[in-house]
C-alpha cells in the first residue's frame, strides 16, 4: 500500500460558514448517511467514534456530548489533529462543498512526479522566465527535499534559490484562526494570492511546455526518462491532471493544499 499524496484546490469562504454551524445545527442540515466515510455512515454513534479519534487530547464520553450540545465544528477543528483530515472528512460530506473542493491525486506508482513540477519552476526561476515570489509559491507546496535531492545544481545556482528562499515569509495555515501544528500534519499550503501565482505557473508551464533539464539521473530512472531526453512539463499525468483542473477554477478565493502522508512529523 502506497504512501498518499495529493493536490486540494479549496474554497475557505464557502467552507468557514459551514465550520461556524454547531454539531447540532450542522447534523440536523446535513443529517448523517450511509457511505464509506467513518463520520457520517449510518449509525448515530459514528460521529462520536469520530470525535475520539480526532479530537486531541482524546475525549471521554462526557466531553464529546458536551462538544456535540454545545460546540462548533471551527471549534472541533482546532482541536484536531490532522485538522485538514478532519477538514476533508466535512467537506465530503457537503455535496456544495466537494464541487468547490477539487482533489488532484499523484498516482501511488508515480510518486516523483511532484519533484518534476518543483524541478521546472526552478529552471524557470533561474532562467528569469518566473519571478522569486512565484517560485516560493511552487517550491513551498512540491519542494518536498532540498533541490539537491533531485537536481544538479551548481554553487552559483544554489545560491540565487537560497537568497530567494530567505526572502519571503514562512507559510502560514489557510485559515487564519489556526494554529502553526497544522503545518506539521503532512500538509503543506499556499492562501490565495500564492495559490494564484501557482494555478499562473502550472499554466503558463503546460501553454509552453517548459523542461527540467537540472534532473539527476537516477530521478531520471525513476520518472521513466531516458538521460538522453529532456523532461518536459507536458510528458507526465499529473502535469496534465493539475491544468485539467485548475483551468476550471474561476474564484479568487481558493486556496491550495498539497497531502504527503511522509511529511507527517
Amino acid at each position: 500500500m502506497g504512501i498518499e499524496r495529493y493536490f486540494w484546490f479549496i474554497d475557505p469562504s464557502a467552507i468557514d460558514s459551514v465550520l461556524d454551524m454547531s454539531w447540532r445545527a450542522f447534523l440536523r442540515e446535513h443529517p448523517a448517511r450511509g457511505g464509506p466515510s467513518p463520520l457520517f455512515n449510518s449509525r448515530r454513534d459514528s460521529v462520536e467514534d469520530f470525535l475520539e479519534f480526532v479530537v486531541e487530547p482524546e475525549p471521554d464520553a462526557e466531553t464529546i456530548r458536551d462538544i456535540l450540545a454545545r460546540r462548533t465544528l471551527r471549534w472541533t477543528m482546532q482541536h484536531s489533529s490532522p485538522q485538514y483530515w478532519f477538514l476533508g472528512q466535512i467537506v465530503h460530506h457537503v455535496p456544495s462543498l466537494k464541487d468547490r473542493c477539487q482533489e488532484v491525486w499523484v498516482a501511488k506508482d508515480k510518486f516523483m512526479d511532484p519533484a518534476v513540477v518543483d524541478a521546472v519552476a526552478i529552471n524557470a526561476f533561474l532562467d528569469g522566465r518566473i519571478d522569486g515570489r512565484t517560485f516560493w509559491a511552487v517550491h513551498n507546496i512540491t519542494g518536498r527535499y532540498h533541490p539537491r535531492s533531485w537536481l544538479r545544481l551548481n554553487r552559483i545556482q544554489m545560491k540565487k534559490l537560497e537568497k530567494n528562499r530567505l526572502s519571503w515569509t514562512a507559510e502560514t495555515p489557510v485559515f487564519r484562526w489556526q494554529n502553526a501544528k497544522s503545518l506539521d500534519e503532512g500538509s503543506r499550503c499556499l492562501r490565495q494570492k500564492d495559490t494564484r501565482r501557482f494555478i499562473g505557473f502550472l499554466t503558463q508551464a503546460w501553454r509552453e511546455n517548459w523542461s527540467a533539464p537540472h534532473l539527476r539521473s537516477d530521478i531520471r530512472a525513476e520518472l521513466n526518462v531516458a538521460n538522453r531526453t529532456t523532461p518536459r512539463f507536458r510528458d507526465f499525468e499529473l502535469t496534465s491532471n493539475l491544468v485539467k483542473c485548475v483551468s476550471e477554477i474561476r474564484d479568487l478565493a481558493t486556496c491550495v493544499l498539497y497531502y504527503d502522508e511522509s511529511l507527517v512529523v
